[in-house]
């Protein structure tokens, strides 16, 4: 009967990561998850970043791209380029959602030091 009871909760704790999975909130199952690519976090003013979005995890599901740059602008394309013309600190997000409507968003620290002039 004790192997029973064993078989038992593996088929239960199985059928849980099942179902997790099929919701996507289980990473071994496909889970959207958003991924950052940029070519300069820190640089002076006027700071021109590319950004790309389409390596996401299940990037073939992703239906939306949204990022915001952290200066009051956003896009909803999966990559371009973001021109900051300020010195600051920014916060970059990105929130993707896939085809099941499962969403994940991903940040990461923008640094623009002001021109600095010599004369």
């Amino acid at each position: 009967m004790v192997t029973m009871a064993k078989q038992t909760r593996t088929f239960v704790a199985m059928a849980v990561l099942v179902a997790l999975g099929a919701m996507g909130g289980c990473a071994w199952f496909g889970g959207t998850e958003a991924v950052i690519s940029i070519d300069a976090s820190s640089g002076t003013v006027p700071l021109t970043i590319a950004f790309d979005g389409t390596t996401a995890e299940n990037a073939d599901a992703i239906v939306t791209h949204h990022w915001t740059f952290g200066d009051g602008t956003e896009s909803y394309e999966a990559s371009g380029t973001h021109t900051y013309e300020h010195a600051g600190t920014f916060t970059l997000s990105l929130t993707v959602r896939d085809d099941r409507g499962n969403a994940d968003t991903a940040t990461v620290q923008i640094v623009v030091g002001p021109a600095l002039w010599v004369t």
